[in-house]
């Protein structure tokens, strides 16, 4: 009989209400549309690949030195560290509740009894005095016995919580290493653009020289000396905004580093040009973004807890069983307290079944179930606008290598036309208007290419953040040089 008792126990300490948690169905297609592929596989898409460290890709040391140091000492990153941490505390708090808790108590009280009550009449009988001192010390103990298993669903309700926040704080990294790229290459650009500008201004100034020359010597009319002065003023016009542009990257830089700029400023001295991103890129499949985005491992995380929540709720429903004692020590003698006959304990079992409060449970459990169902919703969401993302920077990048791709081949013909124009001034065919207009022309050229140089290795850095690349620390510290 014994046995057949025990087993039957061991079975109920086994059983666990509450649905347990499965992954969740997977909506994405087995693979990217060929259509949105083909603008960025004409340039080579490279097979599935771990984008975790994106900012390798681009060569650039002083990128990598950025992106160790804020994902060290980032104000944003720290903060997200921090809730890890209290998330990860939680999680334990819940494991501990599985356990017996035992607690220390310890009183002593000094107390006068009325004559007429009867614990003062039962004093008096016996020639004792009516005021005593009551001196109580001991350990209690409460160890609920998880028959049904409500502790263990908060316990792993607990546990996905926990990991819902170290996700949350993967990706806070990977917003913030975007951003210092970003940032880092707004930087980049508007020193390359501030170079031109002060190109297309000395242009400017020599061909308003000239014109005031020609029209010295009577070889051209005022209205073109005006135009030259005019076309001087705007060459002149876009310096001061690049000045601040490049500016307000330093400063943007020095708060994603959480750092004064003498600290890091050095990293920016030398020439620079826009970071380069690799031809490849690694695409992999859709199915792949389940496991690289921290958005969607955080969302099916929640999913897990709402999941875990049900079967708190379900427990509530069954009768809880407690194991329960004491041992302490109690004396009205202060001389007697260390005695053995100041000794007293308990020891058994109790139960707890809140019976008139079905409705209340039942009702809870409804409204738990519809947060699963509402947080399940939310997963797929979280799915599909990922996949959206990935999408449209794919058609971002691609169509801006064929962009950039025209750029550069306008800039190659504007230089030609440069070189001719030099050729047919130094054969006395042409003059030095013809120069200087080809100039402005390539100029003007070399600016837009810029630009686009600029957007393609921004649209690169979009594409990994997409892919869920830039979150994993592991790779930061690698990445360190």
């Amino acid at each position: 009989m014994k046995r057949w008792i025990a087993l039957a126990w061991v079975v109920l300490a086994g059983c666990t209400v509450g649905p347990n948690h499965e992954a969740p169905r997977n909506p994405l297609p087995a693979a990217y549309p060929v259509a949105e592929r083909a603008p960025v596989a004409a340039t080579g898409v490279a097979p599935a690949a771990d984008p975790a460290q994106w900012w390798t890709a681009f060569g650039d040391a002083r990128l990598t030195e950025l992106v160790r140091r804020a994902a060290t000492n980032n104000a944003d990153v720290r903060r997200a560290a921090a809730r890890v941490r209290a998330a990860r505390a939680l999680r334990g708090v819940a494991a501990a509740d599985q356990g017996p808790q035992v607690d220390a108590h310890g009183a002593a009280a000094r107390a006068g009894q009325s004559r007429h009550s009867l614990l003062g009449g039962q004093l008096a009988a016996q020639g004792r005095p009516e005021e005593n001192s009551l001196l109580d010390a001991g350990f209690d103990l409460r160890w609920e016995i998880d028959v049904f298993g409500g502790r263990r669903r908060a316990s792993e309700g607990a546990a996905a919580r926990a990991d819902a926040g170290v996700e949350e704080g993967r990706e806070v990294l990977l917003s913030v290493l975007a951003e210092v790229g970003r940032t880092y290459l707004d930087w980049q650009a508007a020193g390359e653009e501030l170079r031109v500008a002060r190109a297309a201004q000395a242009t400017q100034a020599e061909f308003s020289r000239l014109m005031h020359a020609r029209a010295a010597a009577g070889l051209t009319s005022g209205i073109a000396t005006a135009a030259a002065l005019a076309g001087e003023a705007a060459a002149a016009a876009p310096v001061p905004p690049w000045i601040e542009a490049q500016a307000a990257a330093r400063h943007r830089l020095s708060v994603l580093l959480a750092a004064d700029e003498t600290e890091w400023s050095g990293l920016l001295d030398g020439p620079s040009e826009i970071a380069a991103p690799p031809p490849r890129v690694p695409l992999g499949l859709p199915a792949e973004l389940l496991r690289q985005r921290p958005d969607i491992r955080r969302a099916e995380r929640l999913l897990a807890a709402a999941n875990a929540d049900i079967g708190v709720a379900r427990a509530d429903l069954f009768p809880k069983f407690y194991l329960t004692g004491g041992l302490a020590r109690q004396s009205i003698e202060a001389r007697d307290f260390f005695s053995g006959g100041s000794r007293y304990w308990s020891l058994g079992p109790g139960v707890d079944w809140p019976i008139f409060t079905v409705g209340r449970i039942r009702e809870t459990i409804r409204a738990r179930t519809a947060r699963q169902e509402e947080t399940a919703l939310l997963y797929e969401g979280t799915v599909r606008a990922a996949f959206a993302e990935v999408r449209d920077a794919l058609v971002a990048f691609g169509q801006e290598q064929d962009q950039l791709q025209a750029r550069r081949a306008e800039q190659a013909a504007r230089q030609t036309a440069l070189d001719l124009a030099r050729d047919r001034e130094h054969g006395g065919v042409g003059d030095l208007l013809e120069v200087l207009a080809a100039e402005s022309a390539l100029l003007a050229a070399e600016a837009e290419a810029i630009a686009g140089r600029q957007l393609l290795s921004r649209n690169y850095i979009r594409l990994a953040k997409a892919l869920g690349g830039g979150w994993s620390p592991e790779p930061v510290a690698a990445a360190t040089p």
